[in-house]
């Protein structure tokens, strides 16, 4: 990938909806994965709209606010309002 005419490689690769394996590059062991109830992609694959909005690119596994919320958010608030305590860890 080039980004401001630098090449960089990314060390995490979403396997899945819910696992994400990364890469060792330091030590070259080999690579880790991990599985989680939920893993979103937000890295790369979307395409940004005239309102600076970025939405996922035809084919992409770009997870963008909307697809966020549709899966976890809206679950999440009504366990909030029926008194349960909730949270989401987020990265990125």
């Amino acid at each position: 990938m080039h980004r401001n005419g630098k090449f960089f490689s990314s060390i995490f690769n979403l396997q899945s909806e819910k696992s994400v394996t990364v890469k060792d590059l330091d030590t070259g062991k080999a690579d880790r994965t991990f599985t989680f109830d939920h893993a979103m992609w937000s890295h790369d694959g979307f395409e940004t709209e005239e309102s600076g909005y970025h939405k996922p690119a035809r084919g992409s596994n770009y997870c963008d606010q909307a697809k966020a919320w549709n899966m976890l958010g809206e679950g999440m608030l009504n366990k909030a309002w029926k008194g349960l305590n909730v949270t989401m860890f987020a990265y990125g």
